[in-house]
């Protein structure tokens, strides 16, 4: 690399951090990554900018990530779609370290419970049995076949663990086949329970994360929980989402 190339390439860099700097012109890029073009006002709208100037001082700030097309519009150039690609890296390899580097305590870690899975199969397998020996042995086929199903799904699904921070979700899967996982950026304000008649039989609570991302609000469902776990813990994801102003702290779920 010659001298002159060197100081475009660290022009280009410097450009880049500049752009992504701020949070509304890394709205405007991932919006744009989104729709393929939008116009000025679609940008205003998408980003909640409502002065005029202002959403012009950011995309002139974006520089060569962004282009303007013949028709007025705007779109991602190369530059735009690898500086996206470099922030979603960024934001991923954060996921997993400022967690652990940051705060003294664990995530806050919960394990879905299968209860609900294990208690058909078990009633299936009971009506199976009476049928075929009380009636028919062919009127045991179809309890048989459930049985079976939820049995395959059970394996197949395997086992998931959900580390929760507070701006971001990790979901460790493993199965039979090996071990993924699954990362959703956002930072907890909320959460949800949903007891309802069927899940108080069987002692267990269905919790659902609220989550503020770019994009907006989202939610990330967690399953099935065991009642008793939730009724304890429930108040530490609170305070996880009340604490958004202050630095990251992490509790755990047994």
């Amino acid at each position: 690399m010659t001298v002159g190339s060197g100081e475009v390439f660290e022009d280009v860099v410097d450009e880049i951090l500049t752009a992504l700097a701020n949070p509304t012109r890394r709205a405007v890029v991932r919006a744009l990554a989104e729709g393929s073009t939008m116009t000025f006002a679609e940008l205003m709208k998408v980003c909640s900018v409502r002065d005029s100037s202002t959403m012009k001082h950011h995309l002139t700030k974006l520089g060569r990530l962004i282009r303007k097309c013949e028709d007025g519009s705007y779109a991602l150039t190369p530059v735009g779609y690898e500086a996206l690609r470099l922030l979603e890296q960024l934001e991923d390899s954060l996921s997993r370290l400022l967690p652990l580097s940051s705060s003294p305590r664990p995530l806050i870690v919960i394990k879905p419970s299968k209860r609900h899975l294990t208690l058909t199969a078990a009633a299936s397998a009971v009506a199976a049995l009476v049928t075929g020996t009380l009636l028919n042995p062919y009127l045991a086929l179809i309890p048989a076949l459930v049985l079976g199903a939820i049995t395959i799904y059970s394996l197949l699904s395997g086992s998931r663990t959900v580390l929760v921070g507070r701006n971001s979700i990790i979901e460790v899967r493993s199965t039979i086949l090996g071990r993924s996982e699954r990362r959703v950026i956002g930072r907890v304000v909320g959460v949800e329970v949903n007891h309802g008649s069927v899940l108080e039989a069987l002692g267990l609570t269905k919790l659902t994360i609220i989550l503020s991302a770019a994009g907006g609000m989202r939610t990330y469902v967690v399953g099935y929980v065991e009642k008793d776990v939730v009724e304890r813990r429930v108040s530490d994801i609170e305070d996880l989402a009340r604490t958004s102003s202050q630095h990251d702290r992490y509790v755990s779920i047994p």
